[in-house]
């Protein structure tokens, strides 16, 4: 078995992208083992959240939500 530590992010729609010297690669199975920071969730996340407001406009619950998920962010600060 080979292993390749590299440094990589994982798009919204749950895609991890390769470096292109790692075309060798591509297409072959491969085990993961996912190292993440102990840090808190991304501001932009929350944001990306809250661009959704548009589509769901008069709706208490989705108020309601997006403050939970605000306050829960602001005590990970």
């Amino acid at each position: 078995m080979q292993a390749i530590e590299l440094e990589t992010d994982i798009s919204p729609e749950g895609q991890i992208c390769l470096p292109s010297p790692l075309r060798g690669v591509y297409g072959r199975h491969a085990r993961l083992i996912l190292l993440f920071d102990d840090k808190p969730p991304s501001r932009l996340a929350i944001d990306r959240l809250a661009e959704l407001r548009g589509f769901y406009e008069d709706d208490q619950e989705f108020d309601a939500a997006m403050e939970e998920i605000d306050e829960a962010w602001q005590q990970w600060q």
